[in-house]
């Protein structure tokens, strides 16, 4: 295909300015911008497939707000179908489209092409218009060019991000092991770990919930939970996601809890939507049982910083569970010597406030 000398050139300028080193996320907005000025358009996105969602990564023309609440599924909207088959959509007059969903009032062409890494596509690159028939085959091949650019950018984005968690989650865990190495009680070890989270990935709050000998899941310690928020905090196994963590013996992350229905919220915690707040829940395993629950809430960020939280938290999970298990050990031997206390108080016929003490010496 001959492009005309201005679409030439403005391709041109884009490979040569991918030669200057800059952020992938400000290399993807200048992308963006000079699709919109190639072709002409009014708006444009680069939405990336989350967990077969479409979700906005990078917005211009269109309204923020609407747009970071905007999540596709797979093959709904002309996103979502370039999504599901890998094929470009040109579309010249958005009536005529039955799937067309409308995230503006005056749009009325839109081209859509896929973002593409190793066979798998993993993002939508598509622009907006608001006349009639705006686009040509001239420009779908051009954003298909830029689409490949966009693509790899991305996945230089995700290597940077998976790279620099790594780090922060070693020197993290690093730092709780020095915690784990000196003597301590059990709720004394669960807030300099969740201080540690606090100060490296930002956590909102966590609590740690222990298996009782009633069989029920209570919460042992909370970190920035008021006291009312942890009397609450009794759940059944397989009750809520803490339960199903205890009944199923696996780690269950919730990447925004406001959309998601088996989040109890039990605690009556008030939460701004303004951010998207993500729960992590991991089971504490030892002697081949779930002792109990390790559970932190924070804000979302990234599918990168969400994988590695995930991640985290089990690696921790796996270092306290000695300590878990020497603090049920500890709770069981006082129990016990409580009810011989109590049974030998009853032959004697000694009353409560006269201590007689049965325990090793």
């Amino acid at each position: 295909m001959v492009y005309s000398d201005k679409k030439l050139e403005a391709l041109n300028n884009i490979l040569v300015s991918l030669n200057h080193s800059d952020t992938p996320e400000k290399i993807l907005n200048y992308l963006l911008d000079n699709c919109i000025k190639i072709t002409n358009a009014t708006s444009g996105t680069i939405m990336l497939i989350n967990n077969n969602i479409l979700e906005t990564k990078i917005i211009r023309g269109l309204k923020k707000e609407t747009m970071k609440k905007l999540r596709l599924k797979i093959g709904e909207g002309v996103t979502g179908k370039v999504a599901q088959t890998g094929t470009p959509l040109l579309i010249n007059n958005a009536d005529e489209i039955d799937y067309y969903i409308r995230v503006k009032n005056d749009l009325k062409s839109e081209l859509a092409v896929p973002l593409i890494i190793d066979k798998e596509i993993i993002g939508i690159l598509s622009v907006d218009s608001n006349k009639l028939n705006a686009f040509t085959e001239e420009d779908l091949t051009l954003l298909q060019l830029i689409s490949n650019i966009v693509a790899q950018i991305v996945k230089k984005e995700n290597i940077i991000g998976e790279l620099k968690n790594k780090v922060i989650q070693q020197n993290l865990l690093l730092e709780i092991a020095r915690v784990l190495e000196r003597p301590g009680e059990l709720e004394d070890i669960f807030h300099n770990i969740m201080s540690i989270l606090s100060t490296a990935i930002t956590i909102k709050r966590g609590m740690l919930v222990l298996l009782t000998l009633e069989n029920k899941l209570k919460i042992f310690q909370g970190y920035r939970l008021s006291e009312e928020a942890i009397m609450r905090g009794v759940y059944e196994i397989g009750e809520g996601i803490t339960g199903k963590v205890v009944k199923n013996g696996e780690p269950i992350s919730i990447k925004n809890i406001f959309i998601n229905q088996e989040f109890l919220n039990r605690m009556k915690i008030r939460r701004s939507s303004k951010d998207i707040s993500s729960f992590f829940a991991v089971p504490i395993k030892y002697k081949n049982k779930i002792g109990g629950v390790l559970s932190i809430e924070k804000n979302y960020i990234d599918d990168n910083d969400f994988r590695s939280t995930e991640e985290t938290l089990i690696l921790i999970s796996s270092l306290i569970s000695n300590k878990v298990e020497n603090f049920e050990q500890m709770e069981k031997e006082k129990n016990m010597l409580i009810a011989k206390n109590i049974e030998l108080k009853e032959k004697l016929g000694i009353k409560d406030n006269e201590p007689v003490l049965i325990g090793k010496k």
